[in-house]
């Protein structure tokens, strides 16, 4: 009985650092897990997770590297500089932050983007980068001009949970 009450107590303490207890989508390819946000469907492009929900506006993407590059391991003094430089790189953006992020125990920055895209109209983007352990896990949520703070809740979960796997 008392082994259970261990046990029990150990797993209820692994599910609170994050916040979320339910469902986890793992990619072994990336070396990650998140919560699997009911409703959205998951997919896969190139070296990017996607998530979407059917008939909504907006997407999360999931991007992760390793820390490990060569000679040079990326670390937050050069990771959040070359994140601003590029999201400052999109058409007409207007960028904001970075700024400090809770973000299960790693440490996170956001970003938050307005872009114009020529001939797409304009689009809002929270970029938030974390730089954990064994990688930096890029995580995005992108939608047309005043249609992504109503996904931002979900885009706040996935952040919460994460976390590197393997």
């Amino acid at each position: 009985m008392t082994r259970l009450l261990v046990a029990l107590l150990l797993l209820a303490g692994a599910c609170s650092e994050s916040g979320y207890s339910g469902p986890r989508y793992t990619s072994s390819e990336d070396g990650i897990s998140f919560a699997r946000l009911s409703g959205w469907q998951i997919t896969r492009e190139r070296a990017t997770v996607l998530l979407r929900r059917p008939g909504g506006p907006a997407t999360i993407a999931i991007r992760t590297v390793p820390r490990e590059s060569g000679d040079s391991p990326r670390t937050r003094a050069n990771v959040v500089p070359a994140v601003e430089t590029t999201l400052r790189a999109l058409p007409g953006a207007q960028v904001t932050g970075p700024t400090e992020l809770d973000s299960s125990g790693y440490d996170a920055v956001a970003f938050d983007v307005d872009f114009a895209p020529p001939g797409r109209g304009h689009y809002q983007r929270r970029h938030v980068t974390i730089v954990a352990d064994t990688h930096v896990i890029h995580v995005f949520l992108v939608a047309p001009a005043g249609q992504l703070v109503a996904s931002r809740r979900y885009l706040d979960i996935v952040i919460k949970s994460i976390r590197e796997e393997g």
